[in-house]
């Protein structure tokens, strides 16, 4: 139970609006770091998972980075989907997800109404 307790699980989408909207890369991290429908490469970062409600998620306190690519940019239809569990809130901001200087996914409970 402490490793379900401590997960951090994360779904990470980018998709492209249509009739159909389908992912251009798709993170599940169900015990893998290869995105479904890219191939994107892993620069720095020692994957470590943990269980979920919901499968595998990554663990708390992982830091993972990857190369730069077309699917990971900018864009009007960038759509970035995350569950997050956080059983502790620190003091100050916690970032979640990054992009150099383009897109910032991050948790400041205390300025933000938390």
């Amino acid at each position: 139970m402490t490793g379900f307790r401590r997960a951090l699980a994360v779904f990470l989408a980018v998709a492209l609006p249509s009739a159909c909207l389908h992912a251009a890369a798709r993170w599940d991290f169900e015990g893998t770091l290869s995105p479904a429908g890219t191939n994107l490469k892993m620069k720095s970062g020692t994957p470590s998972f943990a269980a979920t409600d919901k499968g595998q998620g990554l663990a708390a306190g992982t830091q993972l980075e990857w190369a730069d690519a077309p699917s990971l940019r900018l864009r009007p239809e960038l759509e970035i989907l995350c569950r997050f569990r956080l059983d502790t809130l620190r003091e100050g901001v916690q970032i979640l997800a990054t992009k150099d200087a383009e897109y910032l996914l991050r948790v400041d409970w205390a300025k933000e109404g938390g």
